[in-house]
């Protein structure tokens, strides 16, 4: 079994936008399932309480449980959390974005050969980069970060356009990068230049992270 982690933004949003069946349909198979820290799941009950989407919070609530009933759920080791630490460190003295759970999936990633991480946060990519060449690991990480809106390029891509657009402008505040990709504010807008926003935001972070960003082709 191969398994895709997933850190805590990009689940809280992909279950706020109502697209974790999307998401499960585009990236796994009968041999490729998510994973996620245990730590995830109250962090995530949490942050939907204390800032709850403009839907009916019972069901996104239940959404996230069902999405928790089906993954694997993943608990470091000694000897990952040091590493996770050591790859903290590094980005402290690079000045970059690195936070606890996404060095915590990456140093499991290299523990126990993880597929990919799915992160909603495009920053954590880019401090990825630096942090993993500085730490003479890099090579672990070779096209192994997906960010978010590569997944949503491939449900657009493989759906229905309209109501990918839908669910991303019926909560435009949980990503604002994403809802202008969607032109939530204006309806003249062709799903052809939905696709083109998405692809401008990768091929930018392509440039930044060209050795860790999986290749999506688009």
């Amino acid at each position: 079994m191969t398994n895709i982690a997933v850190d805590t933004d990009a689940i809280h949003k992909l279950i706020v936008f109502g697209l974790a069946a999307e998401a499960n349909r585009v990236l796994l198979s009968a041999s490729v399932r998510f994973c996620a820290l245990n730590a995830t799941k109250y962090v995530l009950r949490s942050k939907i309480r204390k800032s709850p989407p403009q839907k009916d919070l019972g069901l996104v609530m239940a959404d996230l449980e069902a999405w928790f009933d089906d993954v694997e759920i993943i608990e470091p080791d000694e000897g990952e959390i040091s590493l996770a630490a050591e790859f903290e460190s590094i980005a402290q003295k690079l000045g970059v974005s690195l936070d606890i759970g996404e060095s915590l999936l990456c140093s499991i990633l290299i523990n126990r050969s993880l597929s990919l991480i799915l992160t909603g946060d495009k920053r954590a990519i880019v401090a990825g980069e630096k942090v993993f060449i500085e730490a003479g690991s890099v090579e672990y990480f070779q096209d192994r970060l997906i960010c978010l809106e590569q997944v949503i390029l491939l449900i657009l891509s493989s759906g229905d356009p309209e109501v990918v657009r839908s669910a991303i402008c019926a909560e435009p505040n949980v990503d604002t990068a994403i809802s202008i990709c969607f032109s939530c504010t204006s309806a003249e807008i062709t799903p052809d230049s939905w696709a083109e926003g998405l692809k401008s935001y990768i091929t930018q972070l392509e440039k930044q992270a060209p050795t860790v960003l999986y290749p999506v082709s688009f």
